[in-house]
């Protein structure tokens, strides 16, 4: 219909013809492709780019705050709210257990305050012992693989150290180690001793493809070893069972060979006199 009407201005006399700024206005006007308005509306900066209107998840508290939060002022900071914006679309998006803290704030709402607030709940700086303690605690699962319990095992060491930025390294790698499930893997990861979680990751999958490498035997007692009952328990049942067949074992007098009594207690030894004791032949 557009061309149509094109053809039909082309026809008309040149006095009656739009300027080209008219031209080109209604050209830019009927361009399927042209997102600047959208654009403004939604405060892409530049008008050059088609980002679409980002919206930020709902956040019901079960999921981590503080990465929730950092998506969030870039989301905001890419539709280029200002702080009313963000407090009633950070608003809008509380949801569950979460959506209860509104109630608890004086209105007007700012900003910072619902931040502030919602940080002192599900913000991992007040529940830094919680996952010191969980990270100390932490073992592999039987049906867990290692990459698995490697990125659990960095989570629980961020949530612990928040300022730390990767300083404490060191040691979440040490409880790392010692809470890998295959007793061949933690001997060998333990003595390559990365410093990283980054290189003990490296060392401990390298270190379970070897082992896979191994008899089936072999790599099931290796696996197992540490569900073995200590050498120290073992030797103190062998001594407690043999203690016991020797208290209940009878004493046989070795001259009357008669049971009940040794051979300072027995019968025969005090019938016979003048004799030197214990140089007397036994009895028949």
């Amino acid at each position: 219909m557009m061309l149509t009407e094109f053809k039909a201005l082309l026809q008309q006399p040149s006095s009656a013809l739009p300027s080209g700024n008219a031209i080109a206005s209604m050209e830019q006007s009927t361009n399927p492709n042209d997102n600047s308005n959208n654009q403004k509306a939604y405060g892409i900066p530049g008008g050059t780019q088609t980002i679409p209107f980002l919206k930020p998840k709902p956040y019901d508290g079960t999921v981590d705050w503080d990465s929730y939060l950092t998506q969030f002022e870039l989301i905001a900071v890419r539709n280029g709210w200002d702080n009313v914006t963000k407090v009633a679309v950070l608003g809008a998006a509380l949801c569950g257990p979460a959506l209860t803290l509104l109630s608890e704030l004086h209105h007007p709402i700012g900003y910072d305050d619902l931040v502030s607030a919602l940080d002192a709940r599900y913000g991992i700086k007040n529940q830094m012992q919680l996952h010191l303690v969980l990270l100390q605690c932490r073992v592999q699962k039987p049906n867990e693989d290692i990459r698995t319990y490697h990125r659990e095992m960095q989570e629980l060491g961020r949530k612990a150290w928040p300022q730390a930025k990767g300083s404490m390294d060191s040691v979440i790698v040490t409880h790392f180690m010692n809470g890998l499930r295959d007793l061949r893997i933690r001997e060998r990861v333990l003595t390559a001793w990365p410093e990283t979680m980054t290189a003990a990751l490296t060392v401990a999958l390298r270190m379970e493809a070897v082992s896979r490498l191994a008899p089936p035997k072999m790599a099931s007692q290796c696996s197992q070893a540490s569900v073995y009952e200590p050498p120290c328990m073992a030797v103190q049942s062998t001594i407690k069972k043999h203690q016991g067949v020797i208290q209940h074992r009878q004493l046989v007098c070795w001259r009357c060979d008669e049971a009940g009594h040794t051979l300072r207690n027995c019968p025969t030894r005090r019938q016979i006199s003048g004799s030197k004791m214990g140089n007397e032949p036994r009895s028949e």
